[in-house]
C-alpha cells in the first residue's frame, strides 16, 4: 500500500508542477498595464505625502532614503509653482545624502537647508527604481518558482523510479522462497 501511495505523491507532485506553471505564466508577468498602475500608485502616495499624511510621509521618505531618490519623477516635484526656477525646490531631508533618520529634527533641517543650497540632493526621481525593484521582484519570483517546479518534477520522476524499483523487488522477494516473506 506504500508503494501505491508513493506513486500517486508523483502523481499529484506532477499536477501541481502543472497548476504553478499556469499561474506563473499568468501572475509573474509584468505588463505596461501594470507599470502604469504603480505609477499611478506612486503619484497618488506622493500626493498624500505631500499633504502630511503621515504613513505616506514616512513611507516616502524611507523610499527616497533607501533608493536616493526624489520626488516621483525628481526634485522638482517638491518645487513651488509660484517661485521662479532659480530658487531650488523645497525638498524634504530625505532627499539628501547626509540624511539620517536617527538624528534629532533640529539638526536634520538644519542639514535639510545646506542641501538645498548647495544643491547637493539627488536628482533623480523615485518611479523608475521602484519600477526596476518591481520588475526585479517578478523575475526572482519567476526564478524561484521555476526552480520548485523543476524539483517538484525531478522529485516525482524519482519517485517514480523508486516506486518501480521496490515493486520489483518486492516480487522477485516474493518468488525466491524466502522463508521470512510473507505469502
Amino acid at each position: 500500500m506504500r508503494c501505491a501511495n508513493s506513486e500517486r505523491a508523483a502523481i499529484v507532485l506532477l499536477i501541481v508542477a502543472a497548476i504553478q506553471a499556469v499561474v506563473l505564466g499568468t501572475a509573474v508577468k509584468v505588463t505596461d498595464a501594470d507599470e502604469v498602475h504603480l505609477a499611478k500608485d506612486l503619484e497618488q502616495s506622493f500626493r498624500l505625502a505631500r499633504e502630511n499624511n503621515p504613513t505616506h510621509a514616512a513611507l516616502w521618505a524611507a523610499t527616497q532614503h533607501e533608493l536616493n531618490c526624489c520626488g516621483v519623477n525628481g526634485p522638482g516635484d517638491y518645487r513651488s509653482s509660484n517661485l521662479p526656477d532659480y530658487f531650488p525646490p523645497n525638498i524634504p531631508i530625505a532627499c539628501c545624502p547626509k540624511y539620517d533618520p536617527d538624528r534629532s529634527e533640529l539638526v536634520q533641517e538644519r542639514e535639510r537647508e545646506f542641501c538645498k543650497a548647495k544643491k547637493t540632493y539627488y536628482d533623480i526621481g523615485c518611479k523608475e527604481q521602484v519600477l526596476e525593484g518591481f520588475r526585479a521582484s517578478a523575475k526572482l519570483v519567476l526564478a524561484i518558482t521555476v526552480s520548485l517546479i523543476v524539483f517538484e518534477v525531478l522529485l516525482a520522476i524519482t519517485s517514480s523510479i523508486l516506486y518501480k524499483k521496490v515493486k520489483k523487488y518486492k516480487s522477485r522477494r516474493s518468488g525466491d522462497g524466502d522463508p521470512h516473506s510473507k505469502p
